[in-house]
């Protein structure tokens, strides 16, 4: 399985180290322990092929931090990178009873694929969605470990995201559309890692 509960230690690393180790080259000191983060609605009338995260940025679209953490659309500042360790989808049920909550989690997050591409291909997918909902208790499924805490997703072999490169994060129904639900449901999906740049961006 893919699920750890720590993340690497890169403190003893240099950028330029990083970079080698995962297939890129350069760069300055400054490691940043961060996740970036995309919430969006996915709407009850469901219907749709795909939904698109991290596409947009703070200021794009009335965003702000509320909604992403993204400092440019789709990519990364060209003066860092950003090592993607896991995954996380948190889902807010927005129906008006606790039935209806619990009935619209469990028919959204039992279907779809998510997908992360990047340099315009795909690098990693799997699904159904409740395989990155990291609190899955919440919702009636039992996803502890002995010690009582979430579970999450978590990456073998991290991918390296390179500043000023462009990547996204899909939900994907290919082959069908997504359900429709009794109430709209916001999804904030995570990309868990580190961000590597400069000291001043540390």
């Amino acid at each position: 399985m893919n699920a750890q509960h720590m993340k690497r230690d890169l403190t003893s690393l240099s950028r330029q180290q990083i970079r080698q180790m995962y297939g890129v080259d350069d760069g300055a000191d400054g490691i940043n322990d961060k996740n970036l983060r995309h919430k969006k609605t996915y709407a009850a009338a469901g219907g749709q092929s795909r939904v698109i995260f991290f596409n947009e940025s703070v200021g794009n679209n009335s965003k702000t931090l509320a909604d992403t953490n993204m400092e440019e659309n789709g990519k990364i500042p060209v003066s860092k990178d950003f090592l993607v360790e896991g995954f996380e989808v948190r889902p807010f049920a927005m129906a008006a009873t606790e039935a209806n909550r619990l009935l619209d989690l469990v028919e959204l997050l039992n279907t779809g694929v998510l997908q992360l591409n990047y340099k315009d291909k795909p690098r990693f997918e799997d699904g159904p969605l409740i395989n990155f909902v990291a609190q899955r208790s919440l919702i009636g499924v039992d996803a502890t470990t002995g010690e009582g805490e979430p579970v999450y997703f978590m990456l073998r072999n991290p991918i390296l995201i390179e500043g000023g490169k462009n990547f996204n994060v899909a939900l994907l129904w290919e082959g069908t559309t997504s359900p429709a639900l009794t109430a709209d449901v916001e999804l904030d999906v995570r990309l868990l890692g580190q961000e590597i740049g400069s000291a001043k961006s540390a």
